[in-house]
């Protein structure tokens, strides 16, 4: 079924909504970690007010780099395969966005981001992983997954699409530590929907049906719940209308969709009516003014403080 205007009525019969899939709360720090696709609800939770944080790192692709970053931020770990790029120094489970100009300012800031994360866990209700792809590359010397390859010559890796086995063995027991650290976390699984083409049409299917299946084991686990965004675009849409012109990117339109579900299951009636005042004040934040200097638009500043005041007084937690 091909939906070119899609509701949530519509989406709704495709799938069922979890009992205990966890609620967004104002006050609480909402964690999303993983692929690209992570940001994107990232911006819209930070846009409707939400305090939240995402990737620290970086965006990284494949679940044991991102367990692997976790891992050494709880046990406050910065080892780790070091490269250089020209004078640049970079680390190989973060992205070139954390770099030094000296190997100790690199871990100075890699330090930095561990600590950015485990102080949002601790007030964290919520936890979002985005699992990119099951293609990993591994550093020939030790058999390390990395998190980029940070433009290091080809033969310095080896390319492996990795077991289903290995990635649920590696997530039981950091969840495990998860949960039993942060007992108010509640974590929520999903599956990115960009198509790696660049690994094949066919090596992208298998990847992503072992990142299904790794998701499909840990959604057993309590406190754990799985969030269909990889199957409602590619399954439910099933359109190229809602792709960039790569075909591999869903585009705002799909982006969109993928949010109006997650906001259908995440929030309650009250949260929304919370939502909808910060969005009306955002809108008007956002509008452009014909003619700053003039009295109406002076008076429609001032309107728009007074409304944000307001709200700020009444929901304290609101993040602006």
């Amino acid at each position: 079924m091909n939906l070119n205007v899609t509701g949530m009525k519509e989406i709704d019969q495709f799938f069922q909504q979890p009992e205990a899939f966890p609620k967004l709360e104002y006050g609480k720090t909402s964690v999303l970690l993983g692929s690209c696709f992570s940001t994107h609800v990232f911006d819209r939770l930070r846009y409707y007010g939400f305090d939240s944080m995402t990737n620290p790192f970086g965006v990284t692709f494949h679940p044991l780099a991102l367990a692997k970053q976790i891992e050494q931020s709880l046990q406050q770990d910065t080892s780790g395969k070091r490269f250089t790029l020209h004078d640049v120094y970079l680390h190989a489970l973060a992205s070139s966005e954390i770099y030094g100009m000296s190997e100790e300012s690199l871990l100075e800031r890699y330090a930095k981001a561990q600590l950015s994360l485990r102080s949002s866990l601790e007030t964290a209700n919520l936890l979002v992983l985005t699992f990119g792809s099951a293609h990993g590359y591994f550093l020939k010397e030790t058999d390390e997954i990395v998190a980029n390859c940070h433009k290091q010559p080809r033969d310095t890796f080896t390319k492996e699409l990795s077991s289903v086995e290995e990635m649920v063995h590696v997530w039981k027991s950091l969840i495990e530590v998860l949960i039993t650290r942060y007992p108010k976390l509640q974590i929520v699984l999903t599956v990115s929907p960009v198509r790696y083409t660049r690994d094949g049409i066919l090596e992208n299917i298998r990847s992503k049906g072992r990142l299904v299946e790794l998701c499909h084991e840990l959604s057993t686990l309590d406190g754990v719940c799985y969030f269909p965004s990889f199957e409602l675009i590619n399954d439910v849409l099933r359109d190229f209308s809602f792709f960039e012109g790569d075909r591999s990117h869903p585009n705002e339109r799909a982006i969109n969709q993928v949010w109006k579900l997650f906001e259908s299951w995440s929030t309650n009636s009250a949260t929304r009516n919370i939502m909808n005042q910060v969005a009306e004040i955002r809108s008007r934040e956002q509008h452009k003014l014909l003619f700053p200097e003039s009295e109406q638009s002076e008076r429609f500043l001032a309107d728009t403080n007074e409304k944000r005041e307001r709200l700020r007084s009444q929901y304290s937690t609101i993040v602006w």
